[in-house]
């Protein structure tokens, strides 16, 4: 899944979304500690696949 991603920018985690109208990564949230945006990613992915369900 091309949806979201997580990567390390500096001291922070960051969680992204792509964005297939602009063709690039939008940033959704930053935390300091890994386990906190993995959280938050679960949070938006959940998020993302109850959009998709509601709109069918």
């Amino acid at each position: 899944m091309k949806e979201l991603k997580i990567e390390q920018v500096g001291e922070f985690w960051a969680v992204y979304r792509y964005s297939e109208s602009k063709g690039e990564w939008i940033i959704l949230g930053e935390w300091p500690e890994k386990k906190h945006a993995l959280q938050d990613m679960e949070t938006w992915r959940k998020y993302i696949e109850r959009c998709s369900t509601d709109e069918k």
